[in-house]
């Protein structure tokens, strides 16, 4: 009789814990943790929609949530400082992620492939947007950037094809290359006085690009910068530094060129 209860104890337990995708269960079980630093999920962790990552936490290791597929939400306390690299490549049902006020570093390629991402506001003490941070974030439509970021690094916006328009924060000052490439949607850029190199390949097939404001503070744009922007008609510049163009590639044909002017509406 005993060993019949056991048995039945047994196969419900396996039961529930098969069946059940969204099982409940603590932190300490979901996550793997190293003194302050999540390092990984669990086989449980793996398995969940919403992950709450404990109060004292500082560092989020690389690919700590790398391919969670399942993970719709994960909660970031406010002791968070460091989201190293490819920390949650190809997290791709998160739509949107708050990020606590003191991080400082976003890793190389950290939110990389999270093609359902459609929302997020970079920290105040971040200074620069991270190589392949939001590279083929397709459903990305809304990014606010503080006026701490200097740099917006290689190919940080890559292939997000919904974004239709960014502000560019004063503060930067180097737009690398590749940045903006493939972002098939975006209709107009407005590049910031203080910005003085924009990189090679920066906007090229930007298919949708209309105009582009360039400011007198910028010495250097790379070759193929506006390389297949079929549809840009106006890009504004002050004449102290319109040799600039001569160097990179824009559709010459039907593009003008206007110098010392602000923008369209100037």
């Amino acid at each position: 009789m005993k060993r019949g209860l056991i048995f039945i104890l047994i196969i419900v337990s396996l039961l529930l814990v098969g069946c059940n995708d969204q099982l409940m269960v603590s932190a300490t079980q979901q996550l793997i943790i190293n003194g302050d630093c999540v390092e990984g999920v669990t086989d449980a962790g793996r398995r969940a929609t919403e992950i709450v990552i404990p109060d004292g936490i500082k560092t989020i290791g690389e690919k700590a949530f790398y391919d969670c597929t399942r993970l719709t939400k994960i909660t970031i306390p406010n002791s968070v400082e460091t989201i190293c690299d490819y920390a949650c490549m190809y997290c791709n049902k998160i739509k949107t992620i708050d990020l606590p006020e003191s991080i400082k570093t976003i890793g190389v390629g950290a939110f990389m492939k999270c093609s359902g991402l459609e929302s997020i506001t970079i920290p105040n003490k971040v200074t620069e947007i991270n190589r392949y941070l939001f590279d083929e974030c397709e459903s990305l439509t809304e990014v606010n950037i503080h006026n701490n970021v200097t740099s917006i690094n290689d190919s940080a916006f890559s292939s997000c094809t919904s974004l239709k328009t960014i502000n560019i924060p004063n503060s930067v000052r180097t737009i690398d290359d590749n940045t903006f490439l493939n972002c098939k949607s975006l209709q107009y850029i407005k590049i910031p006085e203080g910005v003085k190199t924009i990189g090679e390949d920066c906007f090229y097939d930007c298919g949708s690009l209309a105009y582009v404001v360039i400011p007198s503070t910028v010495t250097s744009i790379g070759e193929y910068s506006f390389g297949l922007c079929n549809k840009l008609k106006d890009i504004y510049i002050n004449q102290a530094n319109a040799d600039v163009l001569n160097n990179t590639q824009y559709p010459k044909k039907g593009c003008t060129i206007h110098t010392n002017s602000k923008g369209p509406n100037s």
